[in-house]
């Protein structure tokens, strides 16, 4: 039976360059102009966590999927929670980290995310 994939929006801040780099290195300008792009949808299945990166047109009304990075799940060392709203990503073939900021609301989202990785 496939579980319902977990969905957890989250941002990172914008003046660590570093981590935005490390997600994507090759886009980190938003095209439309010069806003970095900061907001993320992490989405994991049975297979797989999908990292996608949301731009906003133009117009700025109308959020866009910039691109996506897809991590197998056997791929991802472990996934852990820091402070109030840190959650921290680190994948097997990467020595850097992945850290994503989330508010309040989407604790819980982050915690049941976390408990996906707890090793046995």
């Amino acid at each position: 039976g496939e579980k319902m994939p977990i969905i957890l929006k989250a941002y990172q801040d914008i003046s660590n360059k570093q981590v935005i780099a490390n997600v994507f290195s090759n886009l980190l300008a938003d095209p439309a102009g010069d806003r970095i792009t900061n907001d993320y949808v992490l989405t994991l299945t049975d297979e797989e966590l999908m990292i996608e990166q949301i731009g906003y047109s133009e117009w700025g009304a109308v959020p866009e999927v910039r691109q996506t990075k897809c991590l197998k799940r056997d791929k991802i060392e472990n996934v852990r929670l820091e402070d109030e709203n840190k959650i921290v990503i680190k994948t097997t073939n990467d020595p850097k980290e992945m850290v994503f900021l989330y508010k309040a609301p989407q604790k819980e989202f982050a915690q049941k995310l976390c408990q996906e990785f707890l090793k046995e």
